[in-house]
């Protein structure tokens, strides 16, 4: 790293140009990123909560979470093979505030389960309308009391309250939406093959993907982030590229003077991890700090797979974009910078 280290000191000018550029990938990867998880987080975390190991909707085709209305019959059906969870998700309002509604009944433990007359709300919730435990909301045909409030529980981009499925089920809306949107269950998918006509059964973990709004959203997300990080490869690719090609008659009469290709190639790598390492680190700070100032102003998730992981795969993308630069050191002949073949 010698003759790396003292290029990157005497050509300050070019690697902060290519680091800064780094760096505003790595802010848009990693912000992006959290903002992915941020948002799967506020359509999913009611199906986390719920867990699971399998789960049922109605209807035999493409499954579809939006479309399922299953019926008591079908409820039944699927209770007899082990502990059960039954969901029916609706919309109201706690105020002017519109929240999902999920109104739960069963025997699986570990799941928000009000009693008849009572709701639990989620932190969200509870965070924006101040309402706490104790205090009443209006749901459907009365006013409920607030037993507790729950963890951070979101529905399709609303958060979440959970209710009584026997209050729901005596609501007149029950029989146009169904007595529940889904079943989730404890017991393996093969073992609820069948149990129920007219139903299909997915993974519980699987379930999140039967929704249409989060399969377009994370599909996009997801894309433009891969997208940014071939970006990121290619951009560091081109400028290693182009600074070689320059460095061609240095390269070759270091050749001349004993230098082997391996160690050269290796000069070059540590050139570009060090650019990578700076950039990617600024911009993962940057990241990190304006998480931390938003607060919860933004749906931004700041975990390990927001941060770290898009940081490791920027390292990995633009080493591997460098390293194909590098190729070019191979052709670098000593006998040029000695006046030509002689």
């Amino acid at each position: 790293m010698f003759v790396g280290i003292r290029e990157l000191r005497s050509a300050k000018g070019r690697f902060a140009l290519i680091t800064v550029t780094v760096a505003l990938v790595a802010l848009l990867v990693s912000f992006l990123s959290g903002l992915t998880g941020g948002l799967e987080h506020r359509n999913i975390a009611a199906l986390d909560t719920l867990g699971g190991t399998s789960a049922v909707v109605s209807g035999t085709g493409d499954p579809s979470l939006d479309r399922s209305a299953l019926t008591d019959e079908q409820i039944n059906a699927i209770a007899e093979k082990g502990p059960y969870t039954s969901v029916a998700f609706s919309r109201s309002t706690v105020g002017e505030e519109p929240v999902s509604v999920a109104a739960v009944s069963g025997d699986r433990p570990d799941v928000p389960s009000p009693a008849p007359g009572e709701v639990i709300i989620s932190s969200a919730l509870a965070e924006t309308t101040g309402i706490t435990t104790g205090d009443s909301v209006d749901l459907w045909d009365g006013t409920k009391t607030v037993a507790g409030v729950s963890g951070d529980d979101w529905y399709s981009h609303q958060p979440l309250m959970w209710a009584n499925g026997a209050e729901w089920a005596a609501q007149p809306q029950a029989a146009g939406q169904g007595a529940a949107t889904t079943v989730i269950s404890d017991a393996p998918a093969d073992a609820l093959e069948g149990v129920a006509a007219d139903t299909t059964v997915v993974a519980a973990s699987d379930l999140p993907q039967t929704m249409s709004a989060y399969k377009a959203e994370n599909t996009t997300l997801t894309t433009i982030n891969w997208m940014l990080m071939a970006i990121a490869a290619l951009v560091t690719g081109a400028f290693f590229t182009v600074w070689t090609v320059q460095r061609m008659p240095d390269i070759a009469t270091l050749k001349a003077l004993g230098a082997t290709t391996a160690s050269l190639m290796r000069d070059a790598l540590g050139q570009a991890f060090v650019v990578l390492v700076i950039g990617v680190g600024v911009g993962l700070a940057i990241t990190v700090a304006a998480a931390t100032a938003i607060g919860s102003g933004l749906p931004f998730v700041l975990t390990a797979g927001t941060t770290v992981f898009p940081a490791i795969m920027l390292l990995a993308l633009g080493l591997a974009g460098a390293g194909a630069a590098t190729m070019f050191i191979r052709s670098a002949s000593p006998l040029s910078a000695l006046g030509g073949a002689r």
